[in-house]
């Protein structure tokens, strides 16, 4: 081939590709457009945000969109909205998409917040692949100290988020490095770095939240607390079950009232049998303030029965360990007292209560229940089996009813 022949063919190429990358370009450029106008409408159709497109421009690789944010409080839209700039570019063969969203801080409930704080910044970027429909999401937001009118102060960390994946496989880190708030009656509330990491799938969504350490401190008393590790998992299929880890390393309490050195408590359980169409369903009517349907839904589900086993429940050395059943009943249409008194029937219950020496004297439990209702073991550790089957309740054996 001649070396003329060479040249067409290259710029035939090259010719060839541009406009395949141009296509390929404006049709995800005009995806994304589409797409956010679609979330933006699913959005506004929740009772907690009313989102508007303002308007988009697309020219070329490059998107501009405004938006406006409107916030739901309790059923009414806030009248000041947030406003939004959306730009993102489109990369070679529309293989991915890097965007930004601005927060505009000269107008709406932004302008308004941010007379308050000592400052305001935030810096939100993501990386769409619309071949795998994955995302890669990080923001930080720094707001500084607030000071109220009454020169009470809110002084709030870093707050920072990361998300990847797409929408059936993700996982999602939040951060916050701290609060403090300070009230004008002398109250104080410090707590230190939280974290909450989300990963869901198909088949299991879990929830880890920590929190370094807290105390709240007011004219009465204090609390102080640390490690508190609040880890949930839930199996997602036609039924859902709940499995938690939940402890506190370790609680003090110093009140005119009541004195606790520190505590160390926990909850693990397992909680399943309920109908996941029926708990994203009840959710909705919750969000939508449709109370009286919620609740008609939540007698459904309680009705449904439920099974909660492997609960223990412990402060230090004291424990509760057993499982709860809630056995299938109809009560719709039934006064609230009478409600109370089918779930109470329909409820069956194996426990192994221990208390500790400290507990009994704490608690006040006079010798006369610990004689009759308890065995002591080697330790000195006061043991009792409850049991709850058909309305009737049970202590080591002893009816309670």
């Amino acid at each position: 081939m001649k070396k003329s022949g060479i040249a067409v063919a290259v710029i035939v190429l090259a010719g060839g590709v541009y406009v395949a990358n141009n296509i390929l370009v404006e049709k995800a450029a005009n995806e994304l457009v589409s797409y956010v106008e679609h979330l933006a409408h699913e959005t506004s159709s929740s009772a907690h945000a009313d989102v508007q497109v303002l308007g988009s421009t697309v020219n070329g690789n490059q998107i501009e969109q405004e938006l406006a944010i409107y916030v739901i409080d309790n059923g009414k839209r806030i009248e000041n909205p947030i406003y939004i700039t959306h730009s993102a570019q489109v990369g070679l063969f529309g293989f991915s998409v890097d965007g930004k969203l601005i927060l505009a801080k000269d107008k709406g409930l932004a302008a308004m917040f941010i007379s308050e704080v000592t400052s305001f910044n935030e810096n939100i970027n993501y990386t769409l692949r619309p071949t795998t429909h994955s995302i890669d999401l990080s923001s930080k937001l720094n707001i500084g100290v607030i000071q109220g009118k009454h020169k009470e102060t809110t002084k709030i960390g870093e707050m920072a988020m990361a998300v990847s994946g797409t929408v059936e496989d993700s996982v999602m880190t939040f951060t916050v490095d701290g609060l403090n708030i300070h009230d004008y009656n002398g109250n104080m509330f410090n707590f230190g770095k939280l974290t909450i990491d989300q990963v869901t799938t198909a088949e299991n969504h879990t929830l880890d939240i920590t929190l370094s350490n807290g105390s709240i401190l007011d004219p009465s008393g204090s609390l102080h607390f640390k490690d508190i590790k609040l880890l949930t998992s839930t199996g997602v299929g036609d039924m859902s079950a709940i499995n938690y880890d939940w402890t506190i390393g370790s609680v003090d309490v110093n009140s005119a009232t009541l004195t606790l050195d520190d505590f160390k408590m926990g909850l693990k359980g397992r909680l399943e049998g309920f109908d996941s169409n029926k708990l994203m369903d009840y959710s909705n009517l919750v969000s939508s303030h449709r109370l009286d349907e919620a609740d008609a839904l939540f007698a459904e589900i309680l009705g449904d029965g439920f099974k909660f086993s492997n609960i223990d429940f412990y402060v230090n050395d004291s424990s509760i360990k057993g499982g709860v059943v809630l056995t299938q009943r109809n009560y719709q249409g039934l006064p609230q007292r009478q409600i109370t008194e089918a779930i109470a029937d329909a409820m069956s219950v194996d426990l192994d209560v221990t208390l500790t020496p400290q507990v009994i004297s704490r608690a006040g439990i006079p010798p006369k229940v610990t004689n009759q209702l308890m065995t002591m073991d080697e330790k000195n550790n006061y043991h009792s089996k409850i049991i709850i089957a058909n309305g009737k309740v049970t202590a080591n054996g002893v009816s309670l009813n």
